[in-house]
C-alpha cells in the first residue's frame, strides 16, 4: 500500500454502533419522517448509549500521540448532531480534527482524496472515495482478520 498521507475515518458504524441505534430508534417512529426523525433525535443520549467498536476510541487517542495525520469524516443531518459527535469525542480525550459532511453531499465532495485514505463502512462511500482517486477501506467489525481492503479495526493506521 502506498504511504499514508492523511486518513480518514468515518463515525457511525466504524468509531461507535450509532448507526445501528438509529436505525432501531427510527423503525420504532415509522410514521414521521426522516428529517423530523433527526431534528428529534436526542443526540447526547444516542452517543452515551452506543458501544465503541474494536477499540476504535483507543486507537484514536494513540494515533493523536503519534501525531498521525488523521481526521474523522462524518455524514451529519443535523447540526446537532454534528455539535454532539464533536462534544463526545472530546469528553472522551480525542482531539482529532472532525469534518462534518452535509447531507446529499459524498466525502469525496469534501475533500478531495488524492492518494489518501478512508476507512467507512458504507461500500457506496467506499466506491465514490475510489473513484475520485482515494485508497477507499471497507470497515467491517464481523470479519475475522484485516485484508488490504477490508478491515475490522483501525489498527493498520498505527503503522
Amino acid at each position: 500500500m502506498n504511504k499514508i498521507k492523511h486518513s480518514f475515518i468515518d463515525f457511525d458504524g466504524v468509531i461507535l454502533d450509532s448507526e445501528k441505534r438509529v436505525v432501531e430508534r427510527k423503525a420504532a417512529k415509522p410514521n414521521i419522517s426522516w428529517d423530523e426523525f433527526f431534528e428529534e433525535l436526542n443526540w447526547t443520549e444516542l452517543l452515551r448509549e452506543s458501544k465503541e467498536i474494536n477499540n476504535s476510541l483507543s486507537i484514536l487517542r494513540e494515533l493523536c500521540v503519534l501525531k498521525k495525520r488523521h481526521s474523522i469524516l462524518t455524514k451529519i443531518h443535523t447540526l446537532s448532531e454534528g455539535y454532539n459527535k464533536i462534544n463526545y469525542l472530546r469528553s472522551k480525550n480525542i482531539q482529532t480534527p472532525v469534518i462534518l459532511v452535509p447531507p446529499h453531499v459524498k466525502k469525496n465532495e469534501i475533500y478531495y482524496p488524492n492518494g489518501d485514505i478512508l476507512i467507512d463502512d458504507t461500500e457506496k462511500n467506499i466506491k465514490h472515495w475510489n473513484e475520485a482517486g482515494g485508497i477507499g477501506i471497507l470497515f467491517d467489525e464481523s470479519i475475522i482478520c484485516n485484508t488490504e481492503y477490508k478491515v475490522k479495526d483501525l489498527s493498520l493506521l498505527l503503522k
